[in-house]
């Protein structure tokens, strides 16, 4: 332009009228520019693209030296920064709107504040001027939404002087697109968190309806298996009570009863077991040989009131299938030792080579020389070989301790999990 000012700052400087001719390619120039500012706003989806549009539009149709918007915060006594041009890199990013500075009172008012000069900056806001001044002359605007203010734009310029009435208008409607687009771009933000915050919650809903799907399933297959093996062992039972009726007895005695009943007890605690472990995750596939003997193990000692049932077992897991069938027959065992084998029975199950070893002891006198496990089936034996054999696919050996006592010992593989 060979060294002579833009028209705009030499119509500030002078104060002289522009010929009609400039005054309407001035007045095109802005049209043009307010149709460029609304287009590509309507391609900006984000505050933060918004305020590009505005300060890049903006800085370039008033040739402003610098140019910054501000929003209000959440609880509106603050005004953050959300992009500046041409401001030192240290500028402010969060102040007051209570601060003496031009874009907070534009925001607190809600009236635009022009100011000619830097001495009318500095006269205004001597704080604000020491720390933030770039410029001559400078123009804050607030962001207006149905009258209320939501921030402000501010722009600082090279040459002193009062804006023109056009310049203000521009600068006006500038401001009131800037609002509206963040307006809107807010508006798409929250319904775009909506809508992921909306298929989030979907996609949690059908894992959880998947999840409930399967525990569902599992839970179907767990009771169809707990029906099942709780049907095994009532024919167990049964097997008992004929193994008496094939004798012809026309009364069964109490001690027999006792451990039918002992029997019943131990069913019902496995099935508590199962349950209990069904309950947390929906499927059992194997039994705590410890938590499984102990449960049996303390109900035998309150059902039977008499003599000591001591108890140690290593932290073993069996299926189910086998941890059922060792329940039951230790039972049986310890029935027999406190019938038969004096105040004190012991009960050990220990892990070696591979092998589950359970020794069931008394203090009585032990088993007679011509003692013959078939022979002695009636006495409930026969269900602890026919659990051995068939369900831990073990071997059960009968003899008598060094120190006095009966000792049975159960031995069978560890089965893989």
């Amino acid at each position: 332009m060979n060294g002579e000012l833009p028209v705009s700052e030499w119509a500030v400087v002078t104060g002289e009228s522009l010929s009609p001719s400039v005054a309407a390619l001035r007045a095109a120039d802005r049209l043009n520019r307010l149709q460029s500012v609304s287009a590509a706003l309507a391609g900006a989806a984000t505050v933060i693209q918004v305020t590009e549009v505005i300060l890049d539009q903006g800085t370039a149709a008033l040739e402003a030296r610098a140019a910054a918007v501000a929003l209000l915060t959440e609880a509106g006594d603050e005004l953050e920064l959300v992009r500046a041009t041409g401001y030192p890199s240290g500028t402010t990013q969060r102040i007051s709107v209570q601060a003496p500075s031009m874009m907070a009172e534009a925001a607190r008012t809600g009236k635009p504040v022009w100011l000619p000069s830097l001495e009318d900056l500095q006269a205004r806001y001597p704080l604000f001027a020491s720390i933030n001044a770039t410029g001559n002359a400078f123009a804050a605007l607030p962001l207006l939404i149905e009258g209320h203010p939501i921030g402000a734009v501010g722009f600082s310029f090279s040459v002193p002087g009062e804006r023109t009435e056009e310049d203000k208008a521009f600068l006006r409607t500038l401001a009131q697109q800037c609002a509206q687009a963040i307006a809107r771009a807010r508006l798409y933000d929250a319904a775009r968190m909506e809508i992921a915050e909306r298929r989030r919650a979907e996609e949690t809903l059908r894992e959880r309806e998947a999840e409930i799907a399967a525990l569902n399933a599992r839970l179907h297959r767990s009771v169809y298996e707990s029906s099942h093996r709780i049907k095994n062992h009532l024919q167990a039972l049964a097997s008992l009570v004929d193994v008496q009726l094939l004798e012809g007895r026309q009364r069964i005695s109490a001690d027999h009863l006792r451990q039918l009943s002992a029997q019943i007890r131990t069913i019902a605690a496995i099935h508590d077991t199962l349950t209990a472990d069904t309950k947390t995750d929906g499927t059992v596939n194997a039994l705590s040989v410890k938590s499984l003997l102990d449960k049996v193990l303390w109900m035998l000692q309150q059902t039977t009131g008499q003599g000591v049932i001591r108890f140690y077992a290593e932290e073993v897991t069996l299926p189910v299938n086998g941890g059922a069938a060792l329940a039951m027959a230790v039972t049986e065992l310890v029935m027999n030792a406190v019938k038969h084998g004096g105040a004190q029975a012991e009960v050990m199950f220990t892990v070696e080579g591979g092998q589950g070893i359970l020794c069931v002891m008394d203090s009585g006198p032990g088993f007679a020389t011509d003692f013959d496990p078939k022979a002695a089936a009636h006495t409930g034996l026969e269900l602890v070989a026919s659990l051995t054999r068939t369900d831990l696919r073990g071997h059960v050996r009968y003899e008598n301790r060094a120190e006095g006592g009966a000792l049975v010992t159960i031995t069978f593989p560890l089965p893989a999990l």
